[in-house]
């Protein structure tokens, strides 16, 4: 089970300068307030691994997980097949139980726009 939080973007180009202003301030706002559409949270089933769904989710992006219970504080993870919308978390020893945790995706997207 995976829940996004947060707010929207503006457009990078509106006719209507004022409607573009106004949108930006909210989409400015949100952010401030931690409302970017990037956290969620999740809990995954006993097992050896787990298939996160979010829209940030990319090759080129940086998954960052915190324990919610102690099942997950104990667990030991690693992300692997790590593409657009998923990416599979895998526990070594497998889970005996169910883990929560929350999550950030961060970074630019895909590796075409890391500059090098």
């Amino acid at each position: 089970m995976t829940r996004p939080l947060g707010g929207a973007f503006a457009p990078t180009d509106l006719p209507d300068d004022k409607q573009h202003r106004r949108l930006i301030a909210e989409a400015a706002n949100a952010a401030l307030r931690g409302e970017t559409h990037n956290t969620g949270y999740f809990i995954a089933p006993p097992g050896e691994g787990f298939v996160l769904e979010h829209p940030r989710l990319g090759v080129g992006r940086v998954l960052l997980l915190s324990p919610r219970n102690e099942a997950a504080a104990m667990a030991h993870w690693y992300v692997t097949d790590k593409m657009a919308g998923t990416a599979v978390i895998n526990f070594t020893p497998p889970l005996t139980e169910e883990a929560a945790f929350a999550f950030a995706v961060v970074g630019v997207g895909t590796p075409e726009r890391i500059k090098k």
